[in-house]
């Protein structure tokens, strides 16, 4: 297997889809308690926020900007300073021989 533009897109995905699933995951678990667990009040604020406002697509877009910025990261910051960490791709032959 050869280091190449598909290789990174693919890393790239995955790096951002595995932090998306974390974050909203974290998102709705703390909307879910505060439903549950929170007070009349809180219970009235959550569903007041989350049903209205620009306030909501604000933080969704941020979320969003977020995890495409840490997908990037890699890709921007890390390959540049250490190249000899290599590609997202990586043989395994190669790997192989250099544990020996």
């Amino acid at each position: 297997m050869v280091p190449g533009p598909f290789c990174t897109f693919q890393g790239l995905l995955l790096t951002a889809g595995d932090l998306a699933a974390a974050i909203w995951t974290f998102v709705v678990t703390i909307s879910t308690f505060l439903l549950l667990a929170g007070g009349t009040n809180v219970r009235d604020w959550v569903a007041r926020k989350s049903a209205e406002g620009k306030g909501r697509w604000c933080i969704v877009a941020v979320g969003w900007f977020f995890i495409a910025f840490a997908g990037l990261f890699g890709l921007i910051f890390v390959q540049p300073l250490h190249p000899e960490r290599g590609n997202f791709c990586i043989s395994r032959r190669k790997s192989r021989s250099n544990r020996r």
